[in-house]
């Protein structure tokens, strides 16, 4: 199971994860290097139990405009599926 912060018990002895360190270059999707790290870790616990369940969110700041954040939030949560 990769480190992360369990934020809460699920049932019998599931619990969840959140990470927030998958960084990102200002305004794009693109994910830093610094990040691969973690990304390689959770990868290899779907590897080792292909049934956890994943959910993927990314949030933006408030600098910008409204519908480029919620572009940018969607690219960066698929980029982070698809890394």
């Amino acid at each position: 199971m990769p480190p992360g912060c369990p934020i809460s018990v699920l049932g019998a002895g599931a619990a969840a994860w959140t990470f927030n360190d998958i960084n990102f270059e200002v305004a794009r999707a693109k994910i830093k290097p610094a990040s691969y790290g973690n990304l390689g870790e959770i990868a290899a616990a779907l590897g080792v139990d292909p049934q956890l369940m994943v959910v993927v969110e990314n949030h933006t700041d408030s600098t910008g405009a409204r519908a480029f954040n919620m572009d940018l939030s969607s690219r960066r949560a698929k980029a982070v599926v698809d890394a």
